[in-house]
């Protein structure tokens, strides 16, 4: 194997045909400077073959493999008149039909092509694809009037192609003022108190990424602050911008909206303002089935825990109690709610223990 992939390594273009190209090399250049981001250059759609340190390995593996094996094997035995004939006297007619399944004859074949990778030939539709996507990736930095182009250099290259795409950034836009629309009382204050927090700041260059993550950022804090229903489709931003070039201006007016909490009915879509919710009682039923027949059922209570179960109780109540995080008048946060998810489950004691929240009260099954 090893000879035979010495043998064929100057011949990575054994299955390129000769109206093909294979691709060797892709170039990102941004403002006349080659790009090595990884990130960048992944937005490539067609990549060069891979290599280990410049040598094409899986290229020429797949290079080895024969294209119809089956074929093949049909004419070497039907080439001589009395070869199938002698060989079906050897061995016998069904171990020679085997033997052109076996893994010399075809599994191997099969075993170069899965663990190769076939040569990655030029399309021009899809080089096409990649200039648009490096462009929305510059805007998504703030260079709204970059500009990009591509070249494909084959002179001198027998069936092999590099591919250049050039980038010319312009100016990027920065934001220029910052303004708020907060439907909710409670979520104006609670954002009002992390708003030295924010990520999307006046001065900086936009970038979309800072966006996602401040819509993250203010989900969590307010889910974490007894907002127990937000939902992070209620922030959006209204960007606004000159695009023209001719204006020369590269300042960008931000507005934050976050609205109220969405209800979807069978019918209608109903709004109601956020609001902070505590927590006023902890049910804890440790039995799901006897809960939902609505049969009748024991309880105790155990600091700020209500329990309920049926037949003996056998699960200490403090274990109970150092497994939940809630506690009675105490607003809620998520973070509650997964550490108490988590510790439950390390219990071993329940099957799938279960959270749910009521309007007055939270069940744990």
């Amino acid at each position: 194997m090893l000879l035979a992939i010495c043998f064929t390594s100057c011949n990575s273009l054994k299955k390129v045909e000769e109206n093909e190209y294979l691709i060797v090399k892709n170039t990102i250049l941004v403002d006349s400077i080659k790009v090595k981001s990884e990130d960048v250059n992944s937005l490539i759609y067609q990549k060069t073959n891979t290599s280990i340190l410049g040598y094409p390995l899986r290229l020429n593996l797949y290079n080895l493999a024969k294209e119809n094996p089956d074929s093949l094997y049909q004419a070497w035995l039907n080439k001589k008149p009395n070869r199938k004939k002698r060989l079906t006297k050897l061995l016998s007619e069904k171990q020679v039909e085997r033997l052109g399944e076996s893994f010399l004859v075809k599994g191997l074949s099969v075993w170069l092509k899965d663990v190769g990778e076939p040569p990655v030939i030029l399309d021009t539709t899809q080089t096409r694809k990649s200039p648009e996507r490096l462009s929305a990736f510059y805007n998504s930095k703030g260079y709204f009037n970059n500009s990009t182009t591509y070249e494909i250099d084959t002179i001198d290259r027998e069936r092999k192609a590099a591919v250049d795409y050039r980038v010319s950034l312009g100016k990027p836009y920065y934001i220029d003022s910052l303004s708020n629309d907060i439907s909710s009382k409670a979520i104006d204050s609670l954002y009002f108190l992390h708003s030295d927090e924010s990520l999307v700041k006046k001065g900086d260059q936009f970038d979309l990424n800072n966006f996602t993550l401040e819509r993250e950022r203010l989900t969590t804090i307010f889910r974490n602050s007894g907002i127990r229903n937000f939902q992070e489709s209620s922030i959006t931003f209204d960007i606004e911008r000159d695009t023209v070039r001719a204006s020369d201006d590269q300042k960008m007016n931000i507005n934050l909206n976050i609205g109220d909490l969405r209800r979807r009915g069978e019918n209608q879509v109903t709004t109601s303002e956020y609001k902070v919710e505590r927590i006023n009682r902890i049910n804890v039923y440790t039995n799901f089935l006897s809960a939902t027949n609505n049969a009748p059922l024991d309880s105790i209570q155990y600091k700020d825990l209500n329990i309920f179960y049926s037949g003996k109780f056998k699960i200490k109540p403090k274990t109970l109690d150092d497994a939940i995080f809630f506690e009675k008048d105490s607003i809620y946060r998520d973070l509650d709610k997964i550490r108490s998810s988590r510790q439950l489950n390390n219990l071993n004691i329940f099957k799938y223990p279960n959270i749910i929240f009521e309007e007055d009260s939270i069940r744990i099954w």
